[in-house]
């Protein structure tokens, strides 16, 4: 007598999320950003702790810095979401928008999930500047 339950000979199916659309531009501009970055400290290292280096004044611009966004600086609460700390914190971050955000993306279809990306990150900014 036969089982009635059948197995294939290939159990588990392994995939790699689609990489398009909206979370494609998302990595890739992060990646970008992450690499003018890094051009930034190699151009013009930290000369001493009293005159910062480009790298760091880029961040200082383009980070979020609660008491400059308070005074003005609005743009912060969207531009930090493209700024990454070290090689580690870029990957694992663009690996984690490209396995996630390529599910929901592929529900909600692009426009919906950059809205989705948009809100939840510039809400998290402007919660930092509140707290």
């Amino acid at each position: 007598m036969t089982s009635p339950y059948r197995t294939s000979t290939s159990s588990t199916q392994w995939s790699f999320p689609p990489f398009f659309g909206a979370v494609k531009a998302l990595v890739i501009s992060c990646l970008a950003v992450f690499g003018l970055q890094l051009a930034l400290a190699v151009v013009s290292p930290r000369p001493s702790p009293i005159e910062p280096g480009m790298a760091d004044r880029f961040i200082d611009i383009f980070g979020i810095v609660p008491a400059l966004v308070v005074h003005g600086w609005v743009w912060q609460p969207v531009t930090y979401l493209f700024l990454h700390g070290d090689v580690m914190h870029v990957l694992f971050n663009m690996l984690a928008l490209w396995t996630f955000g390529s599910a929901l993306e592929s529900d909600w279809g692009s426009r919906k999930f950059l809205f989705y990306y948009f809100l939840t990150g510039v809400g998290a900014g402007l919660l930092s500047v509140a707290v």
